[in-house]
């Protein structure tokens, strides 16, 4: 018990000190305004047609395969929103010295995992928060996405979001929605934790290196590189 409450001090500690961080602050702020560029057109096609938006957009967000720019935009934010760790400033000492090696460790990396999903359902609000005033709650494509999808209407809205047909055909919203919102998370994690053992264990920037080249996964894929075992 004792050892639990160790723990969890570790990871309280650290959620507020990163959570209150101007790293983290500009890390948000420049993902939502980065959603909102993406989801506003679309928000606009919805309002001027007079159709709802179904809460599929986070598919379209976390699983583009062309538009790999916001992809490696929302892995860009993993590795600076990271780039601290392991956190071994003179502050933790007085940590690692109360809670052990083993139990600062176990905090450390469990504030990582919150954190890692905490920025993927920051995306995933930003990508629905441009909808509100126009959201359908019905786990359906709708109309708005099934169009995007099938025909270039949304060109004329300024719409650079690809919205994938073959993906409307294959998956229904629910297992659409939870997988890609899955895999986001585990690349996240994936990338939190290169970055904080590749520095913890190099004491230095190595594991923010290898974070960075991480985020373009994507881009190695789609061009023939070695990425094609990572993607869905």
């Amino acid at each position: 018990m004792h050892s639990l409450r160790v723990i969890t001090g570790v990871v309280k500690q650290q959620l507020r000190r990163e959570c209150l961080s101007m790293r983290a602050l500009v890390v948000a702020m420049l993902s939502l305004a980065l959603l909102a560029r993406i989801m506003v057109p679309v928000a606009q096609m919805a309002r001027e047609t007079g159709y709802g938006v179904t809460p599929a957009g986070p598919i379209f967000v976390f699983s583009a395969i062309y538009y790999t720019f916001l992809s490696v935009v929302m892995l860009l934010g993993v590795v600076l929103l990271f780039s601290g760790a392991p956190y071994l400033e003179a502050s933790q000492t007085w940590y690692i010295l109360r809670a052990g090696k083993c139990k600062w460790l176990i905090g450390q990396m469990i504030a990582l995992i919150v954190l890692s999903i905490g920025y993927v359902l920051l995306w995933l609000v930003g990508s629905v928060a441009p909808f509100l005033g126009n959201m359908e709650w019905k786990m359906e494509w709708g109309t708005i996405w099934s169009t995007l999808a099938y025909t270039n209407a949304g060109s004329a809205y300024g719409n650079v979001l690809e919205v994938s047909a073959n993906l409307i055909k294959q998956y229904r919203v629910a297992d659409a929605l939870w997988l890609s919102c899955a895999l986001r998370i585990g690349v996240t994690l994936l990338i939190a934790l290169t970055v904080f053992f590749g520095n913890l264990f190099f004491r230095a920037p190595i594991g923010t290196c290898a974070g960075f080249l991480l985020a373009f996964e994507d881009l190695y894929a789609i061009n023939g590189g070695i990425g094609y075992w990572f993607y869905w």
